[in-house]
């Protein structure tokens, strides 16, 4: 098969163990198994993108390993939990290499398990990607933790407000109209309103 009839398929993901030696963690070491299920993946052993970042935000002393043989870095965290993971670095590595070797294109598992902010798609295309700025849930230790916060940022606490109307574009973008209970609207939709005539607007609800 010729390079350049393969896709190479990169991570927003990162394979995490449980260390079998906490004074242990270069590759070599020995792990007892799969690290703790993420709040949101729940699945032992791989951790999302966005939960990866949740465990570097809530630990700034935190220094990822840069392994450059391997082209991944890697972190550990709660004594004994590891993570290996990709971020604009080692993905400017792998497409570099991939384009030495002629490979036709790439693929990406998965856009969804990006965080809020893009950035594991603003590190692999080596340039930022536009998002919407919204002030994220608290990031505690009592449950409401990653979960909250991702359930917020796909759309689960969101509504539609039928009862606004249509209403025209400008009005949204200058956010003339708010929801009942004072939040910004995020999003509109034009189901019941004529082409090229005002959306209905997509309000977001916190709990």
């Amino acid at each position: 098969m010729k390079p350049e009839q393969v896709a190479l398929g990169y991570g927003f993901y990162g394979r995490a163990f449980e260390l079998q030696d906490a004074a242990c963690s270069k590759p070599g070491c020995t792990f007892k198994g799969g690290a703790r299920k993420g709040p949101c993946s729940k699945e032992s052993g791989i951790l999302m993108h966005y939960e990866i970042q949740a465990i570097l935000n809530q630990v700034p002393n935190l220094k990822p390993t840069w392994d450059k043989d391997a082209a991944v870095k890697y972190i550990v965290f709660d004594k004994n939990q590891w993570v290996s993971y990709d971020d604009k670095e080692t993905f400017k590595q792998k497409i570099d290499w991939a384009n030495s070797v002629g490979f036709g294109g790439a693929l990406i598992w998965a856009s969804d398990t990006d965080d809020d902010k893009f950035s594991a798609m603003s590190g692999f295309l080596g340039k930022e990607v536009a998002h919407i700025e919204k002030k994220s849930l608290a990031l505690e230790d009592n449950g409401v933790t990653i979960a909250r916060t991702q359930n917020a940022l796909s759309g689960k606490d969101c509504s539609l407000y039928k009862e606004g109307g249509c209403r025209s574009q400008s009005d949204f973008d200058n956010l003339h109209v708010i929801c009942p209970n004072g939040n910004p609207p995020i999003g509109w939709d034009k189901d019941g309103c004529k082409v090229n005539e005002p959306v209905f607007i997509s309000f977001h609800f916190n709990e």
